[in-house]
């Protein structure tokens, strides 16, 4: 028994003199009791930091967005609508300028014409500038630009209810191209008047007689709309075709309109009256978001067909 108890107390003096010796070390290394104090600081550095930076960035988010609605703000106001309108003294060109004197966001109008006489003097009161010039010469339309400092040019050029030979759309379509690929022009965009029928667009049926009729009486202004279409395709990014169907001389906006869809097989089409489709035209410019890019197929439809669908 004897010899028992002293194995133990042997045994317990052994294990207490290793254990002293940590204990020490603990006691006298500094640098362990600093890992302890800085593990234990650690999550509330690393939490503090977390809200820091959390704040910063929701600082920093809101002060981009202030940033960003001020610059919209000022861009709204410095960056006003200049639209030089090619062919304003015409029935569709004049419906346009109307239209956008009417127009809520107030954008400057210039006409360019031909000859003074042929726009109407209601007409000379809405625009801001009268420009007279040819439209199929390059050196009167750069200086419409210069002079207006328009930003948005609308083509509705045309020869009247006239289908004989011509190629006047084709010829303005060059000219105006040449100019809006200088330097200092890169800004300006166009919406280009064309017609249903023209170019990929889907042909009006008007019935085995009359479509075969209409088709051949319009052959020398469909084939001046798809040249005037082949021009624009160099800066097709800044140029939105606008492609209507008959077009009817009417002062009522009715909003009977609708775009078609090239791979609808069944196209209804109806009448469009020219004030519809300068209502349309404002819109698409004056809506805040950039033209260009982009063909619409522009057809009326008639009360009847409206119900149905």
């Amino acid at each position: 028994m004897n010899k028992q108890i002293l194995r133990t107390n042997i045994s317990q003096k052994i294990a207490s003199n290793r254990s002293l010796p940590s204990d020490r070390s603990l006691r006298s290394d500094p640098s362990l009791k600093q890992k302890r104090s800085i593990s234990l600081k650690d999550p509330d550095i690393k939490i503090k930091q977390k809200r820091s930076i959390s704040l910063k960035d929701a600082d920093i988010k809101q002060k981009q967005k202030r940033s960003i609605s001020l610059k919209r703000s000022t861009l709204k106001k410095s960056q006003r609508l200049s639209i030089l309108i090619i062919g304003a003294a015409g029935r569709t060109g004049y419906a346009c300028l109307e239209r956008f004197a009417r127009h809520e966001s107030k954008p400057k109008i210039h006409a360019f014409c031909k000859d003074l006489k042929s726009l109407p003097e209601r007409g000379v009161d809405l625009c801001d500038h009268v420009v007279l010039g040819d439209a199929t010469k390059k050196s009167d339309i750069e200086c419409a630009l210069r002079k207006t400092k328009a930003n948005i040019v609308v083509v509705c050029i045309g020869n009247g209810n006239s289908t004989s030979k011509t190629d006047v759309r084709t010829e303005s379509a060059n000219a105006l191209v040449n100019v809006m690929n200088k330097h200092e022009y890169k800004h300006v965009r166009a919406l280009v008047l064309s017609r249903l029928g023209a170019g990929s667009s889907p042909k009006v049926k008007s019935g085995i007689g009359l479509g075969k009729f209409t088709s051949h009486k319009l052959k020398h202004v469909l084939n001046d709309h798809c040249g005037q279409e082949d021009a624009f395709w160099e800066i097709a990014k800044r140029v939105t075709i606008v492609r209507p169907a008959m077009l009817r001389d009417s002062k009522k906006v009715t909003g009977t309109i609708k775009e078609l869809r090239i791979q609808d097989d069944n196209h209804r089409m109806g009448e469009l009256s020219r004030a519809d489709l300068a209502s349309w035209i404002a819109e698409e410019i004056c809506c805040g978001i950039p033209i260009g890019g982009r063909i619409a197929n522009i057809t009326g439809t008639s009360r009847k067909w409206w119900e149905k669908n």
